[in-house]
C-alpha cells in the first residue's frame, strides 16, 4: 500500500522464515531483512523518531 501522501513515510514488515521482511517508504525507500524481533523494534523506534 503506498502512502497516501507523497510526503508520507510508511514502515512494513512481515514474518519471513525465521526473520523479518521490513519495506520502509519515502523519501529514501529501502528494503531489508531483519533476523530478531529486537532488531525489529529497534528500526522502528529509529524510523518513527529520524525525519
Amino acid at each position: 500500500m503506498p502512502p497516501r501522501h507523497q510526503d508520507d513515510r510508511v514502515f512494513r514488515a512481515r514474518r519471513d522464515g525465521p526473520g523479518f521482511r521490513v519495506e520502509e517508504s519515502g523519501p529514501e525507500p529501502r528494503e531489508y531483512a531483519l533476523d530478531t524481533l529486537d532488531e525489529l523494534a529497534r528500526h522502528v523506534v529509529e524510523f518513527f523518531t529520524s525525519r
